[in-house]
């Protein structure tokens, strides 16, 4: 896999703070996603699916990729750590 293969389906360390079924977002602690250039910081994103609000609870440690969706910052994959 080429360096920028590589960067684009990097995965990016976070802390799940909230989870919001009603509006579809997670609110994340989260490291740098370089594929989308942003600092670490808090943030809450939106969910691609529903299925992903209950793959994650308040606290859990885990593994994110989010990319900017139609303007609006998603999360595409989730994974516990």
């Amino acid at each position: 896999m080429s360096p920028a293969a590589a960067s684009k389906s990097a995965l990016t360390d976070a802390e799940i703070r909230k989870v919001d079924p009603v509006s579809g977002m997670v609110t994340l602690k989260h490291g740098s996603p370089e594929n989308v250039g942003m600092s670490p910081m808090m943030m809450a994103f939106k969910a691609r699916d529903a299925a992903m609000l209950k793959q994650g609870h308040e606290g859990d440690k885990v593994k994110v990729r989010v990319e900017k969706v139609a303007g609006t910052m998603t999360i595409l994959t989730i994974q516990k750590r």
